[in-house]
């Protein structure tokens, strides 16, 4: 994905990005109790909607002078798991500029209360939006 509309925000540091999973709807009894998501050329900002029953971690590095940002997260129990249409804008973005984004996202996700499966989801499975407003440099959350 290509971002170059950046005039909206062209006054902030940063520019910062919503994404989501596309077609949550065609998910309907899955059930999200994990997640390990990997973002190329951004970091992992915030998390607005992942609930304060879910433990996570957020690390960043650099690769050849390429961000990439790792998050990992579970919920504490099996009440408090996430269903596909919560993961809309779920997670905000921030670059220093304007660059391909890439998202690699697997999911360990519960179809009944005791089958399990794992599910990969790539760039083109996601929508990513731009904020078009200048966000604080730290997140409330963190």
């Amino acid at each position: 994905m290509t971002f170059t509309d950046v005039a909206v925000a062209a006054d902030c540091e940063y520019i910062y990005f919503y994404a989501s999973i596309k077609n949550r709807e065609n998910y309907k009894t899955e059930q999200v109790r994990g997640m390990i998501m990997t973002v190329y050329n951004a970091s992992i900002y915030d998390l607005p909607n992942l609930p304060s029953s879910w433990v996570y971690k957020i690390t960043k590095t650099k690769y050849y002078n390429r961000m990439i940002s790792h998050l990992s997260a579970v919920a504490k129990s099996d009440r408090h798991i996430l269903k596909y249409r919560d993961l809309e804008n779920f997670v905000i973005l921030r670059q220093p500029k304007t660059d391909k984004i890439h998202i690699k996202l697997t999911v360990l996700e519960m179809t009944e209360k005791t089958t399990t499966r794992v599910k990969a989801f790539e760039t083109e499975n996601f929508t990513v939006q731009m904020v078009d407003k200048c966000l604080p440099k730290k997140p409330r959350r963190h």
